[in-house]
């Protein structure tokens, strides 16, 4: 064995297990973050003391150029996005007509979401997988419409998304959907974004009555910027996901013949 790939979210079991096969000396180990990152995931980044401790990774393949780290004590890699394929065959619209709710992994955070947008009339929820529909406060909205369809099902006919805590809202955004993101003050805000685009394509608030003015804010900006909403979208496709091509997929895993 000359070479691992793992998945890797650097939590202690990963430690401990590179820090083993760092001890043997002849193995390169490829940590593969293929995933969302968030900048308050703070375990999930390689620090100098990682590698001065010989727990570290050598190399940390990530899910696009934004996520590049440099001066961690490990090289930093663009690699491939094989979660996200459907981003790259999305065809983008802007005239969806849908208000969509997307719950997150938290009952808690998602029961807030129910709440702040229990007055906006008619909205649509996509549930969490992870999470049962019965654990939701549901029935204090009689305008909530379930939908079980894949995200990228849901994203041609819809005009905002209001989540939190999901990474599906940095796919929201890079599809040309204008997203809120709601922030519970008595939890550690979950935004995947970067500041590129605020209060253009998203925004963040933490009331209903802020909820109410953003969602108007966007949906005319949206409408009077048609354009420069398309470019803020395209920079997150190009900047936060790598297309899962055979080229790719070759490069980023060292598959030369």
């Amino acid at each position: 064995i000359s070479r691992i790939y793992s998945w890797s979210e650097f939590q202690v079991v990963e430690r401990t297990f590179n820090y083993a096969i760092r001890k043997i000396g002849k193995i390169k180990i490829y940590a593969c973050q293929f995933f969302i990152n968030y900048p308050n995931y703070f375990s999930s980044y390689i620090q100098k003391i990682d590698s001065i401790n010989n727990y570290s990774p050598h190399v940390v393949l990530v899910n696009g150029n934004n996520n590049l780290q440099s001066g961690r004590g490990a090289e930093y890699r663009a690699g491939v996005s094989l979660r996200y394929s459907k981003l790259f065959s999305y065809k983008k619209t802007f005239n969806g007509s849908k208000t969509v709710v997307i719950g997150s992994f938290s009952v808690r955070e998602t029961n807030n979401l129910l709440k702040l947008t229990s007055k906006l009339g008619t909205v649509y929820f996509k549930n969490h997988p992870t999470v049962s529909l019965t654990s939701l406060k549901l029935s204090t909205n009689n305008d909530v419409k379930i939908l079980d369809q894949d995200i990228y099902k849901i994203f041609p006919d819809t005009k905002i998304i209001i989540g939190t805590a999901s990474g599906a809202l940095l796919e929201a955004v890079a599809c040309g959907i204008s997203v809120i993101i709601i922030q519970n003050n008595d939890e550690l805000l979950m935004n995947p974004l970067a500041d590129f685009g605020k209060e253009k394509i998203w925004a963040e608030v933490t009331n209903e009555e802020d909820l109410v003015k953003s969602i108007d804010t966007l949906i005319r900006f949206r409408e009077e910027n048609i354009t420069e909403i398309a470019n803020i979208s395209s920079w997150y496709k190009d900047n936060f996901f790598i297309e899962p091509t055979e080229s790719n997929i070759c490069n980023t895993f060292e598959l030369y013949d």
